[in-house]
């Protein structure tokens, strides 16, 4: 188990800048505390896919700093980063435009 403090500073220094509008999306989508469900409906898709695509994008930010690819981390990760990797995330979140 990790140590919340070691856990902040590690996701804090690990930058993910690439990530595409529809990866920002799911992260807005997390943020506001969205199901995967509340998501596949929100975007035109079905649950299935959305599930997967929220797995991949949590295992590409968190994989490389060993932490478990689960939407809490995400989200952590995320709110870490509101002014730099997930800066457009948090504009829809505040512009109410989501998906």
């Amino acid at each position: 188990m990790h140590q919340p403090r070691e856990v902040l500073r590690a996701l804090g220094r690990h930058h993910v800048r690439e990530l595409n509008d529809y990866q920002q999306r799911l992260v807005a989508a997390i943020c506001v505390g969205w199901a995967p469900p509340d998501v596949a409906a929100a975007s035109g898709r079905s649950s299935k896919p959305v599930y997967r695509h929220i797995r991949e994008l949590a295992c590409h930010v968190l994989d490389p700093v060993g932490f478990e690819p689960t939407r809490d981390f995400l989200r952590t990760w995320a709110e870490l980063h509101g002014t730099c990797c997930c800066a457009p995330a948090f504009k829809q979140i505040r512009e109410n435009r989501i998906f």
